[in-house]
């Protein structure tokens, strides 16, 4: 029968609302169901206000078998027994339990004994403090330590999960305890056992950079390095990075430097700092007197980037490789496009790589990809979209293809010296003099060079004339280089090999590079003969050919 739409408004009939065999959670109590009406419904009053039930915890505790609640606003409850009101303040069965003890004991008796039952079932917990308990939490620690996840991550229910199937009486406690105790514990460890390090250690030199986090919040790292005595092996550890607000003035960098160095007690041991080559850190270098030389890695980013970064030639040909790369990299359309095209070539889909400005060697990156995707970019480019995009741009789809290829093979030996000397587990100052030697070689002028890539190699070699003019006279250098058995005779810089090279022969000679054997005799005899004076000393130069040290 219909439903009369005066007398019941919103009604609902009988074939929507029970269509589902169960209620919804949300169903309103006040429902009203019509039994007279053949096809019954349950109409909704429109002044109705529907607000959700509290979420009730489930009554666990065997004690509520003896009682019931009075009323859903109140915590209070009734006894069944004696029908006495028992207060409650939260959901806690404590009271109704000290009710059941004073006032009925056979029940008591009852609980008390099921409860003790249910506890000796129970699988027993582990204590933090106990030997197990303390290696999962250890193990905890040495995961987020080591892959640098947040701490937060002990807290995460499937790590939770891992460790309870592993070991079910243990439970991973919450961050709280390890910033208190595992974490503070670990720390002491491991400063203690790289203080007996350094206590150990003849001598140190310290790296040291202040770089901005993404929150814009200015750090200070400060690493320091010595051999290991006992299997002469470098070793290296970072001693500190803390937030270095205000100017970075260099008087306040060394004040901090001497202070880390006072606190690990290595301030006699320091021989050296190596920091990037700033102004700043030069008078650092000055006024810290322990020793300064400048990142070389950092002079050879600086050099490419006089090429890269200042040449109009070169900038117009990276500008029109990062718009397209972005392009590629900020839509799905075009990334799927040039995905088409490297499957229908058979070759891998990968990605381009986008450069960053502090690292000149990712713009070698970028343009070695894009070069090894050269069909797969030049079939994109027919495509209407990217003709669209590079319009709107006012960017041309012809690409210079050869200046790339050209470039590629100037900037490789770069990229070669900055992978040899930036090695972690090695000194590499003994191959400073070999790499900027070599460096200088790949520059020579060639017939098949254009007259572009004559002109950057040009400015690649000016620039390391001026940013490594007193390189090949540095007593540390110069030092390393004659003690490193594969140099000592300093046969990469025999002058009679580069008489073919006019370029290179001219540019080793306005740096002194062919009088770095003798100086570094020189140097060898007053570091290391003890008494100069009951050694008298005398040096006979011919040529390229050998050093007679008398």
């Amino acid at each position: 029968m219909a439903t009369n739409s005066k007398t019941r408004p919103n009604s609902l009939t009988s074939s929507n609302a029970f269509s589902s065999p169960r209620k919804s959670a949300n169903d309103v109590d006040d429902l009203s169901l019509d039994s007279n009406s053949s096809n019954s419904s349950i109409s909704l009053p429109s002044s109705i206000t529907v607000t959700p039930r509290p979420t009730v915890k489930a009554k666990r505790s065997l004690v509520w078998r003896y009682f019931r609640t009075i009323n859903e606003k109140s915590f209070d409850v009734e006894c069944i027994l004696c029908s006495t009101k028992v207060p409650r303040k939260s959901t806690s069965t404590s009271n109704m339990l000290h009710h059941v003890q004073t006032r009925h004991e056979n029940e008591y008796q009852v609980v008390n004994k099921a409860m003790r039952s249910k506890a000796a079932d129970a699988p027993q917990r582990l204590p933090l403090s106990s030997e197990r308990s303390a290696h999962l939490t250890r193990l905890a620690a040495n995961l987020i330590i080591s892959t640098l996840l947040p701490l937060s991550l002990v807290e995460n229910p499937q790590l939770q999960l891992i460790f309870q199937e592993a070991e079910p009486s243990y439970i991973l406690p919450k961050r709280k305890y390890f910033i208190g105790n595992v974490l503070n514990q670990m720390y002491d460890e491991t400063r203690n056992r790289v203080q007996n390090e350094l206590n150990c250690a003849i001598s140190v030199c310290l790296t040291t950079d202040i770089w901005t986090s993404q929150s814009n919040e200015a750090y200070m790292t400060v690493t320091v390095h010595f051999i290991d005595t006992s299997n002469s092996k470098l070793k290296s550890f970072v001693l500190e990075t803390t937030e270095f607000s205000g100017n970075h003035t260099a008087q306040r960098i060394v004040e901090r430097l001497e202070n880390i160095c006072i606190d690990w007690s290595i301030l006699d041991k320091v021989v050296c700092l190596v920091s990037d080559t700033c102004n700043v850190m030069r008078k650092v270098g000055n006024d810290f007197a322990k020793g300064w030389f400048g990142c070389t890695d950092h002079l050879l980013n600086l050099c490419v980037n006089d090429v890269i970064r200042k040449r109009d030639d070169v900038k117009n040909v990276l500008s029109t490789v990062r718009h397209i790369v972005s392009f590629v990299r900020n839509s799905h359309l075009a990334y799927e496009t040039l995905n088409k095209y490297q499957r229908s070539l058979g070759v891998n889909e990968r990605h381009l790589i986008y450069d960053v400005s502090t690292r000149w060697n990712s713009t070698y990156y970028m343009l070695q990809r894009f070069i090894d995707e050269k069909l797969s970019i030049s079939a994109c480019l027919n495509e209407k979209a990217f003709q669209k995009n590079l319009s709107t741009a006012k960017i041309s789809r012809n690409i210079d293809w050869d200046l790339q290829e050209q470039l590629m093979i100037v900037l490789e030996p770069f990229e070669a010296a900055t992978r040899k000397l930036s090695v972690e587990f090695c000194p590499s100052i003994s191959l400073v003099l070999p790499v900027i030697t070599t460096l200088i070689t790949s520059l020579e002028n060639r017939t098949s060079d254009s007259l572009i890539i004559k002109q950057i190699k040009n400015t690649l070699r000016c620039s390391i004339e001026e940013r490594f003019e007193k390189l090949f006279e540095d007593k540390n250098v110069l030092l390393a280089t004659v003690l490193d058995p594969r140099w000592k005779n300093f046969s990469f810089l025999q002058s009679s090999s580069y008489q073919q090279h006019v370029d290179t022969h001219t540019c080793l000679t306005k740096m002194s590079a062919f009088d770095a054997k003798l100086l570094s005799y020189i140097y060898l005899h007053d570091e290391y003969v003890a008494d100069l004076a009951s050694h008298p000393k005398s040096y006979v130069w011919d040529g390229d050919q050998s050093t007679t040290y008398v």
